[in-house]
């Protein structure tokens, strides 16, 4: 399995997840067994936790009691300050866009209380269906071999998903079913065909994703479609 490959099915953990949660009414601290992952729900006006697997309760050392108790204090005592900063501007800009099927993936680092030091997650979350809040899954990379060989990879792709959110975010939804299959290399009468649009429509839908990401190349498409996992 490729890394991209564990990113996609990260983000289909997540989906199944909130549909769990709808259809069952199921508690997170219950499917700890069936998604080996750290499941969580945070409270989106101060990001504390307030529901967490099994899975990720004994990552972090802590009773579920312990953890739901810290409330806003989890983001301060636990998430390295400087990953808070860059987020969460990022988070209310993806909360506020109010999709309920679209997902953001970042990394963050998460504080070790034993060995008194940060480790990388990849984190993945999107809004729950059921309630105001954000539904995440977060796996450690040090989790997955052939991810923690590429570690400098993923992280600058994290790097340029900071810097370029907002662009990405001004893509219009029909901008962006093209922008995935331009990433896919179909060109454009193929990509008309499957819309059910002329090429010359196409044409200037491919122009204006470009302008909007200030890009001019099929290279620049890849970049995009790279980061934010497409």
């Amino acid at each position: 399995m490729t890394e991209k490959e564990i990113l996609l099915a990260n983000r289909q953990n997540l989906r199944l997840i909130d549909q769990i949660t709808i259809r069952e009414n199921e508690n997170l601290t219950n499917i700890s067994s069936e998604m080996p992952c750290v499941v969580h729900l945070n409270n989106m006006q101060h990001l504390g936790i307030e529901q967490m697997n099994e899975f990720g309760t004994s990552l972090l050392r802590l009773s579920h009691d312990e953890l739901i108790s810290l409330g806003e204090n989890f983001v301060k005592n636990y998430l390295h300050p400087e990953d808070v900063k860059l987020e969460i501007p990022n988070l209310i800009r993806f909360y506020g866009n109010a999709d309920l099927d679209e997902s953001y993936t970042f990394c963050q680092r998460v504080y070790d209380t034993k060995k008194r030091d940060y480790y990388w997650m990849l984190t993945t979350t999107k809004i729950c269906r059921t309630e105001d809040l954000l539904i995440s899954t977060s796996l450690p990379f040090n989790q997955v071999n052939h991810l923690t060989k590429k570690v400098n990879l993923a992280l600058n792709d994290n790097v340029f998903m900071r810097k370029n959110w907002e662009k990405f975010a001004s893509l219009s939804k029909r901008e962006r079913e093209v922008f995935n299959l331009i990433a896919t290399g179909k060109s454009n009468t193929e990509i008309g065909e499957l819309l059910f649009v002329s090429r010359e429509t196409i044409k200037r839908h491919r122009k204006n994703i470009y302008y909007k990401l200030e890009i001019n190349s099929i290279a620049g498409v890849l970049r995009y479609a790279r980061a934010f996992v497409l």
